[in-house]
């Protein structure tokens, strides 16, 4: 039980996905933040199969990404230090943070099962 309950796997977990619990601890992120994550990460992945769609947003395919990339992260922190996020312009990014999402509403799940 303890290993399952353990705080400093939690911290480990979400340091190792680049999330920043600091700014938007476990106990506070709530199920529409989570949607909302989810809901922008679904546009960048409509937009990356589909380049047109840029239009939708009044931009040029790179800054409709880079503004729903923006998006995203203004939504659920991450941590990058004093480094310029990065655009989430590939499948492959756009599957890490995919799996940051998953990990969080499982962490979240958790963390009121500790409470």
């Amino acid at each position: 039980m303890e290993l399952i309950f353990n705080q400093q796997y939690f911290e480990a977990t979400m340091a190792s996905l680049n999330y920043d619990s600091a700014k938007l601890p476990l106990g506070k992120l709530s199920k529409a933040t989570i949607t909302r994550g989810y809901q922008a990460l679904k546009e960048l992945s409509d937009l990356l199969d589909d380049p047109t769609l840029a239009a939708k947003y009044d931009r040029s395919a790179h800054a409709a990404t880079e503004h729903l990339s923006n998006l995203y992260y203004s939504t659920i922190p991450h941590s990058f230090g004093r480094n310029r996020p990065p655009v989430i312009s590939t499948n492959e990014q756009l599957k890490k943070e995919i799996e940051l999402m998953e990990s969080l509403t499982d962490l979240k799940d958790a963390d009121l099962i500790m409470k």
